[in-house]
């Protein structure tokens, strides 16, 4: 239960109130305001603050921002995916310059903003602000969650533009090119980023793919999880998000390339061996694949991709061949068709001006009204 007094200092009032004992600070957090007129007003603020905190529904956090997203990285660490949470540290990072030494039950809308105009003033993309906005609301959500604030400032904060940038995607052609360097040259890459142009798959479900994952005669492969490599260490873990863990179908063109790799193995592979993996068994680095892809686009002077990019030219040119949204979005594993439609908005666009030409064209093509009976009379 907090405990307070009240006290005078100068020719003004104020109080201070003792918290609780915090163990995993190891002292007693303190609340201090000064500035009322009178004894009795420190004394009625006092007890309605301590009202309010024995009853939960406000516990003043004391801490300075940085601190506070230290401990919530901490205590997210296993509830998000490694590359998930080196990103939120990252943002971190970047956001501690700005507000990191505010305390958080100071931080108002005011100083958060402020933070977004001076990193866009260090060029910083649109997309990276709007992370940033993004990862601090959902820290202190959390902490309003904890009953450390009472309210969040993000409520009264104007969203960042979030504009996603529009990506390099390869044509066909350039798509085969790409193929054909890589199969002379990285034949393991080849594997990888044909997996990633014909399904949609991230670079870590791929390399997160074992051979019990293929089901041969129904012509799927099955996404269960995603592999990861940070500091030499593997990291395992599940796929992106709940929607990421799907079945996509495959075409004989592709469980032809797995068996003829399969069968290039000295030993017989195991159900539980990655399928990028080398001949003793040894899974690939993911950063491989990275390498390989701008090896390949920097000898075929082919548009800057990453190989992540393969992932949004597989879903570019299956809705340039008019493969509906939500079949898209099912195979991307996306966690909404709006997700799909604000990624691959450019492309939807484009697709929306044909369908307003075809419509058009259909409706000039009958001539309504044009020498009928009526019209002669």
């Amino acid at each position: 239960m907090a405990t307070g007094r009240v006290r005078k200092r100068g020719n003004t009032w104020g109080y201070i109130i003792n918290l609780p004992y915090d163990p995993k600070r190891g002292n007693y957090p303190t609340i201090r305001k000064s500035g009322f007129s009178s004894k009795d007003k420190a004394f009625q603020a006092m007890t309605k603050t301590i009202a309010e905190i024995d009853s939960g529904e406000a516990i003043f956090a004391t801490m300075k921002v940085d601190a506070y997203l230290k401990e919530w990285l901490e205590q997210i660490k296993d509830k998000v995916s490694p590359r998930t949470w080196e990103t939120y540290q990252h943002v971190a990072h970047t956001m501690s310059p700005f507000i990191g030494e505010l305390r958080l039950d100071k931080l108002n809308h005011i100083a958060i903003e402020t933070m977004y105009e001076k990193l866009k003033e260090k060029k910083l993309a649109a997309s990276s602000i709007h992370r940033v906005h993004r990862v601090l609301r959902a820290a202190l959500n959390r902490a309003v969650k904890r009953n450390i604030i009472r309210d969040t400032p993000m409520k009264r904060v104007d969203s960042p533009n979030g504009k996603i940038e529009r990506r390099n995607v390869l044509s066909v052609e350039q798509s085969q090119l790409l193929l054909n360097w890589l199969e002379q040259h990285h034949k393991m890459s080849f594997l990888g980023a044909t997996l990633a142009l014909h399904t949609g798959m991230r670079r870590g479900e791929i390399c997160g793919l074992e051979w019990r994952d293929i089901d041969w005669e129904r012509k799927i492969i099955r996404i269960t999880r995603s592999r990861q490599r940070r500091h030499r260490i593997d990291l395992i873990g599940d796929p992106k998000t709940a929607g990421s863990i799907r079945p996509i179908p495959v075409d004989d063109t592709v469980l032809h390339m797995l068996q003829i790799w399969y069968q290039s193995f000295p030993l017989e592979p195991v159900d539980t061996q990655f399928i990028l993996a080398h001949f003793d068994g040894n899974p690939i680095d993911p950063m491989s694949l990275s390498r390989d892809i701008r090896r390949a686009v920097e000898s075929l002077n082919l548009p800057k991709i990453s190989f992540h990019d393969l992932r949004h030219t597989h879903a570019t040119l299956l809705l340039q061949a008019n493969v509906p949204l939500k079949i898209v979005s099912e195979r991307l594993g996306h966690t909404s068709i709006a997700m799909t439609a604000d990624t691959y908005s450019h492309v939807t666009e484009t697709m929306q001006q044909d369908a307003t030409q075809r419509i058009s064209d259909l409706l000039q093509s009958k001539k309504f009204g044009t020498n009928s009976e009526h019209d002669e009379k």
